[in-house]
């Protein structure tokens, strides 16, 4: 991805095309040697962040612009959950070495309170996560049976997404959602309430 004054633009590097194992970023972005256009690069990564009210409250607490695509993904692009990984070119990612940030019960309680003044640990040293959606959430990984916050390229392996304030039972509602995606057999990952 590149940004030229609030334009941006994506291509693929050309030895990535040749690799008979290339896979495309979305249906969106199709294998091409061809540059993409704004609006359909700013599309594809503007959903790899949270959505308004997240994303107003994540750029206040960065300094950045909401609309600022580019910089926010630079910020916390590292990991988006469930997606790809965006690094600068002048990173190097070491994928063989996983670090994680074990937390203990009082720092989890402690940061999960906190989202939704610092959404996603947004300015946290080697944290770099994000998560689209509208509402606040946490992207961890299990370690040894412990909450653990990935850094550095440490993939994530959860989300945990507290409930929405101001609107009544989010979390069990979240869950029927799920339930029934399951029931009607639409793929799903495995799941917990705790509402």
């Amino acid at each position: 991805m590149y940004s030229d004054r609030g334009t941006l633009s994506f291509s693929y590097e050309e030895n990535y095309l040749k690799k008979s194992d290339a896979l495309k970023l979305s249906t969106s972005l199709p294998l091409q040697k061809e540059v993409f256009s704004h609006s359909m690069t700013s599309s594809f990564f503007s959903g790899l962040l949270p959505d308004e009210d997240v994303r107003c409250r994540l750029a206040k607490y960065l300094g950045l612009s909401k609309e600022n695509i580019f910089s926010l993904l630079k910020e916390i692009g590292g990991e988006c959950a469930g997606a790809i990984s965006l690094y600068p070119e002048v990173i190097d990612p070491d994928f063989e070495t996983e670090n994680y940030r074990v937390l203990d019960d009082a720092e989890g309680d402690d940061i999960l309170s906190s989202l939704d003044k610092r959404p996603l640990l947004a300015g946290e040293e080697g944290v770099r996560i994000s998560g689209a959606g509208a509402q606040n959430k946490l992207i961890i990984a299990f370690v040894n049976g412990k909450i653990a916050i990935p850094t550095g390229t440490a993939p994530s392996t959860h989300i945990i997404k507290p409930a929405i304030l101001g609107i009544e039972e989010s979390v069990q509602n979240e869950y029927f959602c799920m339930k029934l995606a399951q029931k009607v057999g639409l793929p799903v990952p495995d799941f917990l309430s705790t509402g």
